[in-house]
């Protein structure tokens, strides 16, 4: 039985994306969308066949935001990382109110955190700070917000643990931590709780204080959000990664790029949020056992998302038929967070995962 999960992104999809993204693209870009799904797809001798045809297809338009982003994407994937990052900051500064690709959202936000993610996997700590604390000043509604929030969130992660400047990281954790939600759509609102909830439990780390419980809506946004799948890694610039194509079971590279974003050693938000998608996908292939050597470490930890891996685990015990692990699973997560008693009382875990 292959059980059917949402693809990654579907929450901020359905929030963002309107009716005239479902339009065919012209010529050219659909040339530009479909090298980048073949740049992602295959291996990276393919992917810069792909890259010589966007390079072919983009100077037919030159004033194309949304045509850039898509090279760029490309050239990530086929290695060229500085021309990646040339093409980004050019995004940025020329073309602020284009559109990202599949995302009813400006392409400087996606193309700025984009680009901090770059420059931090190259080193560049002080550049992609730059980057991050600039994009904290953007204003507009819901979607701009949000990417103020995870730049916030993203400069905290990096002030932490590599910069070694804890005082300013939890500065913009605390500015997550205290957003409020009263006047947000309902589907936006469970989107910023658990980020809020994110925020407070890093900041509760950073300053050595006890884990904070969580409220009943936010043990739900957590659930939702490990189901559902990592929307975080298109915002933070793994946009048009093959995992949408991992969970479809159509190629074996497609593993190998979300396992690049799971091992990161500089974005931990990330690598977490690429492990509970990698299980998902596993889990719809019905891959059991690399299931459980996802999710057991994540259990394992005191992580934000530790009790969701926990739920989960007890999920797949379940399905590959030990229940007792399962069980026992489920009374490790009551002893450690006493507060999801009345959550883990309505789950079926008879049934495959679902929101």
């Amino acid at each position: 039985m292959k059980h059917i999960i949402l693809p990654p992104g579907i929450l901020l999809l359905l929030l963002l994306c309107g009716a005239p993204q479902a339009r065919a693209l012209e010529d050219d870009h659909r040339k530009l969308n479909r090298a980048a799904v073949t740049a992602s797809e295959e291996a990276i001798s393919a992917g810069r066949k792909a890259l010589a045809a966007a390079r072919e297809a983009l100077p037919k338009h030159p004033d194309d935001g949304n045509a850039k982003f898509l090279y760029a994407v490309i050239a990530e994937l086929a290695g060229e990382r500085a021309e990646a990052i040339r093409t980004l900051r050019e995004i940025i500064e020329k073309h602020p109110d284009a559109k990202a690709p599949g995302l009813n959202a400006p392409a400087s936000i996606v193309a700025t955190l984009s680009l901090a993610r770059l420059l931090r996997e190259s080193g560049d700590l002080k550049g992609s700070l730059a980057a991050y604390e600039g994009l904290q000043q953007s204003e507009g509604g819901e979607t701009s917000l949000y990417g103020r929030t995870m730049a916030h969130l993203y400069a905290a992660e990096l002030l932490a643990n590599q910069l070694g400047d804890k005082e300013a990281a939890a500065r913009h954790l605390r500015a997550v931590a205290e957003l409020k939600t009263e006047g947000m759509r309902h589907d936006w609102a469970g989107v910023f709780k658990l980020y809020i909830g994110w925020a407070a439990y890093e900041l509760a780390v950073l300053e050595s204080r006890p884990r904070p419980a969580e409220s009943r809506e936010l043990i739900k946004s957590k659930l939702l959000f490990a189901y559902a799948g990592p929307q975080q890694l298109e915002f933070s610039g793994w946009i048009f990664t093959p995992a949408p194509g991992f969970a479809e079971g159509t190629g074996s590279l497609n593993e190998k790029f979300l396992r690049r974003a799971a091992q990161s050693m500089v974005g931990e938000m990330d690598a977490t949020m690429a492990k509970l998608f990698s299980a998902m996908a596993y889990f719809q292939h019905e891959r059991y056992e690399e299931v459980k050597r996802v999710y057991r470490p994540l259990f394992g930890s005191d992580g934000f998302f530790a009790p969701e891996a926990g739920i989960m685990l007890a999920w797949v015990l379940t399905a590959s038929g030990r229940k007792d692990e399962a069980g026992a699973a489920r009374e490790e997560l009551l002893r450690r967070f006493p507060w999801y008693s009345e959550k883990l009382a309505e789950l079926d875990f008879q049934r495959p995962p679902g929101p």
